[in-house]
């Protein structure tokens, strides 16, 4: 039987911290930035317990120069609360990431598009604790400002989808989970640019779904697409 576990890390990991990019600073960068940085820098290369301390130190710094309920401040506040929830400091991780929610409902409006990325970690964090009906119910209020603000087939709205149906796979809710894969999938493949990776990683899931629910011929349907996929990516390089 063949091993489909690997994309559904890779993604996840995709997903859960997408503020946390790695970016040159010029010059003119400021202290909190510079501790931003190094908090990331410091948390890509496992070192968490010295990236939390810098990040708290950068949200220190930025409320500092900024004022504590400025948009920005939301980003390292969610930078931090990725940190605390990878070590597993859940209750500092759902108090954070509810407070730069609350700064972004507040300043940016309630359907800002940077909004989508902040229910959508919260959404992971509590699909992992258990409370799979809030988790739901972020995912999709998460989809519906992608929807609105990027439209309905973009790349982002499919990774959210992605993960909506993540979580009725493993609550075995086969039938919900399929229906989000196949529509992410479809955006994957008709959207502009390339979105062969995203769709790989993807098909990668489903081919372990479909091994999970015993259909070992769409499994390894699947299976055969992702391998073309890396192998011509491969040639291509």
């Amino acid at each position: 039987m063949r091993n489909y576990a690997g994309g559904a890390v890779i993604l996840v990991m995709l997903l859960i911290f997408p503020i946390l990019s790695c970016e040159k600073k010029d010059s003119s960068t400021t202290s909190w930035e510079y501790l931003n940085q190094k908090a990331i820098e410091l948390f890509q290369q496992e070192k968490k317990e010295e990236a939390v301390k810098i990040a708290e130190m950068a949200l220190e710094a930025v409320e500092k120069q900024v004022g504590p309920e400025e948009p920005v401040v939301a980003s390292v506040l969610t930078n931090l609360a990725g940190i605390y929830f990878s070590m597993d400091r859940s209750d500092e991780a759902e108090a954070t990431y509810k407070k730069a929610l609350k700064i972004q409902e507040e300043k940016l409006g309630p359907e800002h598009p940077q909004i989508a990325p902040t229910l959508s970690n919260m959404a992971f964090m509590y699909k992992v604790r258990g409370m799979h009906g809030e988790a739901e119910k972020l995912y999709n209020r998460a989809i519906e400002i992608q929807e609105k603000s990027l439209g309905p087939d973009h790349p982002n709205t499919a990774a959210t989808l992605t993960n909506l149906g993540q979580l009725h796979r493993d609550l075995e809710n086969y039938e919900e989970a399929e229906k989000h894969f196949q529509r992410a999938l479809g955006i994957y493949q008709s959207a502009p640019g390339d979105n062969d990776s995203q769709a790989a990683v993807l098909m990668d899931i489903m081919a372990g779904m479909y091994r999970d629910m015993g259909h070992e011929e769409k499994a390894d349907y699947y299976f055969k697409l992702v391998q073309d996929i890396w192998k011509k990516k491969a040639e291509q390089e």
